[in-house]
């Protein structure tokens, strides 16, 4: 009898123990949904596109590189076989196509810079 008064008490003060230290709740989590993050300002190239300074000449395959992938792809770039002609209007074209897509604008000293050195790099042979 008193093996069963023990355990009882034992299992009693367990319970109370078990019971006291455990946190309680008192208020339900709401999750809230993540908000979406607005895309990262562009960055400018060397030179200031917005106070209209253009880029340092040894830079204008930086300049390729940062204002065409800003779209698509160089390889796009690389693929075109166009002369000073063509690559003049292209270029136009995707300036034109970066004011629509809200992207880093193209300067029109950036367009002459930029058709000079794909006609180079990339023109018709």
């Amino acid at each position: 009898m008193r093996a069963r008064v023990a355990l009882l008490t034992l299992l009693a003060l367990s319970l109370v123990l078990v019971l006291t230290g455990c946190p309680q709740k008192t208020e339900t989590e709401v999750v809230q949904p993540e908000t979406p993050q607005p895309p990262p300002e562009p960055v400018p190239p060397a030179g200031d596109a917005a106070k209209g300074e253009p880029a340092p000449a040894g830079d204008v395959a930086g300049l390729v590189q940062e204002r065409c992938t800003q779209c698509h792809g160089i390889d796009r770039v690389e693929k075109e076989q166009a002369d000073a002609e063509e690559w003049g209007k292209i270029v136009k074209r995707m300036q034109g196509h970066a004011v629509k897509k809200q992207k880093t604008p193209i300067t029109d000293d950036e367009v002459k810079q930029i058709v000079e050195y794909v006609v180079a790099t990339y023109g018709k042979s």
